[in-house]
């Protein structure tokens, strides 16, 4: 009899499945092409560092709710870190736009202008669209001055994603129209 309950219990046990089926996962990610410009002059920009809170040091995407409470969303994750991702647009915008941009350390390139830029914002909003602030330091390498800094700050309706890059190209189309 005991022989015939563990047959039983074995042959049960392929009926059952114990497996927690993992969560899905989507991932989202910010690259577009920019159509190149002809240059009659081109700027060269220097690039010495995107920063981030520690908060934006993760893939997660992060919701913002109105109670001031921030959640890391567990299924909706960007494919970098958004500073990086940020990094990427602004690369190719910047290009695109006749400002050569270089990357620290510069080597032998001889830049006209520095740029620092810290994340400050990269949020989902609650109440609908998405919140995305830097700072930004613009400074002259022919006299070490710093020519301009500030806060820029976008808040963008609709679907994450899409208003994320609407956000941003903003951002950058301001950080453009200041190195010009």
């Amino acid at each position: 009899m005991r022989v015939l309950s563990l047959i039983f219990a074995i042959l049960l046990s392929g009926c059952f499945s114990l497996k927690t089926p993992l969560p899905a996962v989507s991932y989202f990610d910010l690259d577009q092409s920019f159509p190149s410009k002809t240059c009659k002059k081109s700027i060269n920009l220097g690039i010495s560092e995107i920063r981030s809170a520690d908060l934006y040091n993760t893939p997660e995407m992060i919701l913002r709710k109105n109670n001031g409470e921030i959640v890391a969303l567990q299924s909706q994750v960007w494919v970098d870190v958004p500073k990086n991702l940020f990094k990427k647009l602004l690369l190719k915008k910047f290009n695109s736009e006749c400002i050569h941009t270089s990357i620290a350390p510069f080597g032998g390139v001889k830049n006209d202008l520095l740029l620092k830029i810290e994340i400050l914002n990269f949020d989902i909003l609650e109440s609908g669209g998405v919140k995305v602030s830097v700072f930004y330091e613009l400074s002259s390498l022919k006299n070490f001055e710093v020519l301009k800094s500030g806060i820029l700050s976008v808040k963008e309706a609709g679907e994450s994603v899409p208003a994320f890059k609407k956000a941003i190209l903003s951002i950058l189309d301001k950080l453009s129209s200041m190195v010009r």
